[in-house]
């Protein structure tokens, strides 16, 4: 059983019981040995189906979401939008649907979209071209892209860009649009790249500020302007409200002062190819996945193929748009999947064209449930929350307010243990899906056989009459109903969450769940359980909700029913964070050496991996020097910098030894700039073989913010110079010592 909570903390059991009366299609995927073993479809608005559904095969097991919009619908269209409304600028999905709905939009469905540099000082900024109303956001010529039409047409391709500015009759050609600045680039940025106002480079090059009388820059919109000032030498221009800053290095900065005075007019003319000029949204992503209905042979030809991660996609058939997430890098629930298994289920689904988005962390599948109005997650996030993303499309309904058409009871089907009490919660919508307020008192509660009984206020009873049923709510003429099935097979507890790291006088409810003879999961009534504390940590009540005391500690809390036990495992103290756990699709650090040779890699299974899917492999070889310090390094990427506000207790990592006897370090910048040394093992004390948990303090009084630079194997012996590898896993930042055993 997954549990989840909506908004209003109202628990939405999907359960993987297939009962015999519910109707499921049953679809097997030959090509990848999968099948479904749930698969449930739901309407949140009109032409817009949400299907949740499960996965197993040989490789393990999927949980997938699919949302069917018909794009023909006229309630229906979609809007993408960007974090912060800046090219630069992160927010999480239900942040940005939020927005949209203070600006009067009704979003019934929200996705994540493009990857994104998470640079510090660029986060945000979309990996590839993104359009929203026709305003230019970000834009690179080439790039994949998901477009839509004013017409509600929609297409995925890489059009080509001409993008020019223009003095007199001579032009240069632009390389982007509000993109980081390469060598020998001209690059335009308009009042939406920062909420700086800057253009965030160096002096490397010309920047001249253009005023348009424009607050922004505008597919096929020709527009003039006026110069304004020309800055040589001179990076991070401000840019004006209503204008543009060009910025160019190498041969286009040399024409932009060769034809640029202040005063002239210059134009600035942004086209797209072909049918693509048209365009009223893009979003970018890639690769692309599926091809007139078969998977890209493009995928064939990348390194990334065969890893396994949460993903996200969108796909078109027809005159209908699929977004699908697939959730991973959770053992027993869902374990990711391959670009290339992604692609096949696309293809088993009829899909005829789809392209990739980011994924991994920043999955994300959020849905108006039926009579909420607000969205919840219905995917289950591999960070186990949201994460903040660069950019997001919305599925709009603009369908009218209506009268009470149905009636929707959650959970719809579960199987309940007999003698367990269980309430339902009761929505209202109208003939759009739309909320619509329901006077509890009016419903009339039936249940049919009776398999148990049910109060006036929705709170059911099942009896000893084992078997399947219906429980009714109704209004009037309006009927809602919900499966279920009263069995008396209990053989394991489970608890949830399993362990718990929370702060001193905090809270948290726990949940039992129940697994039949045969590995079902069953609803347990918290009436039938009995709650107890192990340990200083605080109370629990008779519901299973825990109160944590006001001092660090560790305990457990219990459940028991008859002869079973379950038990979870409590810390009390600020959680450790993860700097990196290398579940990402790119290794965020690169290498350098010390009178050695050396690499850094991405390492997945039969490598060793501590947990999760990859860890990072650090190659050193020693014996090129056979005198003096050598070292090999794993260096923090400029574009991914580490970097702490709060000040911890220490940095840990897991670290796989090979028993060469060498030194591991690490090295962090203070807030003064000062480097501080970090020693993991002292010298000659990285000597065992395997996994092990190591540490390196950090002093109470170090200025904060700190950045973490680098960390590396070291050997100053001439007895000790060999050649081998290193696994590094799981980096965090520690706050608090009573938190550290969780970290096994």
């Amino acid at each position: 059983m997954k549990i989840r909570k909506n908004n209003k903390g109202i628990l939405l059991l999907m359960l993987i019981v297939v009962f015999s009366f519910i109707s499921i299609d049953f679809k097997v995927f030959s090509a990848l040995g999968f099948e479904y073993v749930l698969r449930e479809e739901i309407s949140i608005a009109p032409g817009v189906i949400h299907t949740s559904a499960k996965l197993k095969g040989k490789a393990g097991v999927e949980a997938i979401n699919f949302l069917e919009v018909d794009i023909e619908n006229p309630y229906i269209s979609l809007q993408p939008t960007k974090g912060k409304g800046f090219t630069i600028g992160l927010e999480t999905v239900r942040e940005q649907a939020r927005a949209l709905q203070r600006r009067g939009y009704t979003p019934v469905a929200s996705f994540n979209m493009d990857f994104y540099n998470t640079d510090p000082n660029y986060g945000g900024l979309p990996s590839g071209t993104l359009i929203i109303n026709r305003e230019i956001i970000s834009v690179v010529s080439d790039a994949l892209i998901f477009g839509i039409f004013p017409s509600g047409e929609v297409d995925i391709g890489t059009p080509r860009m001409e993008c020019q500015i223009s003095a007199g009759r001579t032009s240069i050609q632009i390389n982007s649009v509000n993109k980081l600045r390469g060598t020998g680039q001209a690059v335009i940025y308009t009042p939406r790249f920062s909420s700086t106002m800057t253009t965030k480079t160096n002096d490397n090059g010309v920047e001249v500020i253009i005023y348009t009388g424009e607050n922004g820059l505008y597919l096929n919109k020709e527009v003039v302007g006026i110069v304004k000032e020309i800055r040589n030498g001179k990076g991070n221009s401000t840019i004006p409200a209503d204008g543009i800053v060009v910025s160019a290095s190498g041969g286009p900065s040399s024409w932009l002062l060769k034809n640029l005075k202040v005063g002239s007019e210059c134009t600035i003319d942004l086209q797209l190819e072909s049918k693509w000029n048209d365009l009223c949204q893009a979003v970018g992503g890639g690769p692309m996945l599926v091809e007139r209905g078969r998977i890209s042979p493009l995928l064939g030809t990348r390194s990334d193929s065969n890893a396994r991660h949460p993903r996200t996609a969108i796909g078109i058939k027809g005159n209908k748009v699929y977004f699908i997430t697939v959730d991973g890098r959770q053992p027993n629930y869902s374990d990711g999947v391959t670009l290339s298994e992604l692609a096949q289920i696309l293809v088993d689904e009829g899909i005829e064209k789809a392209m990739n988005v980011d994924g991994g962390g920043s999955t994300t599948f959020a849905v108006r449930y039926p009579g909420d109005e607000f969205l919840s997650i219905a995917n289950s996030p591999s960070d186990f929350r949201e994460r903040s993303i660069s950019s997001a499309m919305h599925v709009i309904s603009t369908a009218p307010g209506g009268e009470l058409t149905y009636i929707t009871l959650s959970p719809t089907t579960i199987q309940v243990l007999a003698g367990s009490e269980m309430s339902f919660d009761v929505k209202g919508q109208d003939q759009y899906y739309n909320k619509v307020p329901l006077d509890k008192s009016l419903i009339e509660w039936d249940i049919e056989p009776l398999i148990g009984s049910i109060s006036s206020k929705g709170v059911m009873t099942a009896g000893d009459n084992l078997g399947e049923g219906w429980v009714y709510a109704r209004i009037g003429e309006v009927t809602g109903k919900a499966g279920i099935k009263v069995i008396d097979d209990l053989t394991d507890l489970k608890i949830r969450p399993t362990s718990i790291t929370i702060n001193p006088r905090d809270k948290e409810v726990f949940y039992i769940e129940g697994l039949t003879s045969n590995g079902e999961y069953v609803y347990i009534g918290s009436n039938l359980v009995q709650w107890s504390i192990k340990g200083d940590i605080g109370i629990v009540s008779h519901k299973g909700e825990f109160s944590s005391s006001d001092k660090k500690g560790e305990g457990y809390v219990i459940a028991s029913l008859g002869d079973l036990e379950a038990e979870s495992r409590i810390l009390i103290g600020k959680p450790p964070v993860i700097i990196d756990d290398f579940e990402g699709e790119y290794l965020n650090w690169t290498n350098k050496t010390a009178r050695a040779r050396g690499g850094v890699d991405l390492a997945s299974r039969p490598r060793p991996v501590w947990r999760g899917t990859h860890s990072a492999e650090l190659y050193y070889d020693f014996t090129i020097t056979p005198s003096g310090t050598t070292a090999s390094y794993m260096v923090s990427s400029s574009k991914s910098r580490i970097i702490l506000e709060e000040r911890p207790i220490a940095i840990g990592l897991w670290l796989y030894g090979d028993g060469a006897g060498h030194w591991f370090r690490g090295d962090y910048r203070d807030g003064n700039g000062t480097m501080r040394k970090l020693d993991f093992t002292g010298s000659g004390g990285l000597n065992w073989q395997g996994w092990r948990y190591v540490e390196a303090s950090i002093p109470p009084d170090v200025p904060l913010p700190i950045e973490i630079i680098q960390i590396y194997v070291v050997e100053t012996d001439n007895t000790r110079k060999n050649m081998g590898y290193l696994y590094i896993d799981d980096i965090v930042a520690i706050f608090s010592r009573a938190t550290i055993s969780s970290l096994d």
